[in-house]
């Protein structure tokens, strides 16, 4: 997955320059990461599901980065350090409640658990409210 997530960022520019928008890149990406969690519910073909994996890991893992990049254009450096912190921290907390309601949503049901978190990214995707004059290099 590491060597997926080194591939999409090496090649992100590559990807913003073919959808000609850093917002549909974002919103691409997002998309089919979602897509993935998708077909990843219903799968049961191993090569499918690790391709999905590995999918969801390089791009997915790659979005994190890309933010932070784009925050730093917006945040003064006297405060960069904390703000980045704070939004660290917040991230985490997110991601630890995320983990548990998830945890407990994988005993009862995988696929189910997987089809629901597709469906969330793609509707998060969709509904975002990047716009690309926030994207500025």
């Amino acid at each position: 997955m590491v060597v997926a997530e080194i591939i999409v960022l090496n090649s992100v520019i590559k990807f913003q320059n073919v959808v000609k928008s850093k917002k549909k890149y974002i919103l691409y990406a997002s998309i089919l990461v979602g897509i993935c969690y998708l077909v990843l519910s219903f799968s049961t073909l191993i090569a499918l599901s690790i391709a999905c994996i590995v999918l969801i890991g390089g791009f997915g893992m790659t979005m994190k980065p890309l933010y932070y990049s784009y925050m730093n254009k917006y945040i003064e450096s006297d405060n960069r350090a904390t703000v980045l912190s704070a939004v660290s921290m917040a991230r985490s907390i997110v991601t630890a409640v995320a983990n548990i309601i998830f945890g407990y949503l994988v005993d009862l049901n995988v696929s189910y658990t997987l089809f629901g978190i597709g469906i969330i990214t793609i509707t998060f995707a969709i509904v975002s409210n990047v716009k690309e004059e926030h994207l500025k290099d």
